[in-house]
């Protein structure tokens, strides 16, 4: 289990970080709500664990807000809606997802 204090920071961070943005998320079954996630794009993650070596977007957010995100989902910035493809990293604070978009 994750400590509160941990928690609290995550949530400190992703609410004051200039590259941070509100977002809207859908899940594939259920109501959209207001988020803040990052969308980078163009990454490319090289080294011995990475099976994700082509340029590809990541969505990353807390997962206290999306608490069980799944293939289908959807995240839009206001421009573009990103669909979410699978699941690159979840350490129970954050999630980082592959996104399309």
């Amino acid at each position: 289990m994750v400590a509160d204090v941990v928690l609290d920071l995550a949530s400190d961070v992703f609410a004051g970080h200039d590259m941070i943005e509100d977002m809207t998320y859908t899940p594939a079954a259920g109501s959209a709500s207001s988020v803040r996630a990052v969308v980078s794009r163009g990454i490319s993650r090289v080294g011995y664990d990475s099976t994700l070596n082509a340029a590809h977007d990541e969505a990353t957010f807390l997962k206290s807000v999306i608490t069980t995100p799944k293939r289908g989902d959807t995240i839009n910035d206001g421009t573009t809606t990103f669909t979410f493809v699978s699941a690159i990293a979840d350490d129970a604070v954050t999630a980082t997802w592959l996104v399309s978009g």
